[in-house]
């Protein structure tokens, strides 16, 4: 039993090595590379990381920034952003394109598993390593770690849902588990509420620093620019 023991676990042993050799520039920390996340994706370069089309970003983000100053004495995203200092304001463009500050919002049909995604911006498809298309198939509730913590983040959704035109989380504190198995939590974000102007209800925003956001491997902050 003591040398089937040894020997299975030397096979175990062996395996790992020849796979680290193998294919360790595309597995270790160190490597997980936008270049290597495009190939594994099936994304040709790292332009399709921006890749919610101009109307749909626009339309988003209009409904984002409006409900956020509804909520927030009339300090939107760009106040958050930091650019409304004396600075020229950011254009919708700018913020779609921003690699610092992660938005999402989820909207559109409820499903089984509550609302789907419907718009991130470049910082959100680069931290939960989806292309638009990917992310925008995706129930919110698959960005949070498997098992409990959907089930979780769903009854945290639904609840802040109930409180209807004044829900909003000033203080959001989440974990998430990117397309990559890439484990990292929220410190500091705000999740709010979304209404068309006619009163209906659209759907939830949630908003970051990445550089609030802790990986659990430290060698992530390096790779994600945080």
């Amino acid at each position: 039993d003591f040398w089937m023991v040894t020997t299975m676990l030397w096979s175990k042993l062996c395996f790992v090595f020849v796979g680290m050799v193998g294919f360790g520039s595309a597995f270790t920390p160190l490597a997980v590379k936008r270049s290597h996340l495009n190939t594994v994706l099936g994304m040709s370069d790292v332009d399709t990381w921006i890749a919610a089309p101009a109307d749909v970003a626009t339309e988003q983000l209009t409904l984002i920034d409006a409900n956020l100053k509804r909520l927030m004495d009339d300090k939107g995203l760009r106040h958050f952003m930091g650019k409304n200092n004396g600075e020229e304001d950011l254009t919708l463009e700018e913020i779609d394109k921003d690699d610092r500050y992660f938005i999402m919002a989820s909207g559109g049909e409820r499903g089984r598993y509550g609302l789907n995604v419907v718009y991130a911006n470049t910082a959100a498809l680069d931290v939960m390593c989806y292309n638009f298309a990917e992310i925008t198939d995706t129930p919110a509730t698959h960005m949070a770690k498997r098992g409990i913590d959907r089930k979780k983040y769903k009854a945290y959704l639904d609840t802040l849902e109930m409180r209807g035109k004044e829900g909003m989380d000033k203080e959001y504190f989440g974990f998430r588990s990117s397309n990559m198995g890439i484990r990292f939590y929220i410190r500091e974000g705000m999740m709010w509420n979304l209404y068309d102007d006619d009163g209906n209800y659209c759907g939830q925003a949630l908003f970051f620093d990445r550089k609030k956001a802790c990986f659990t491997d430290p060698d992530l902050h390096s790779l994600y620019g945080i």
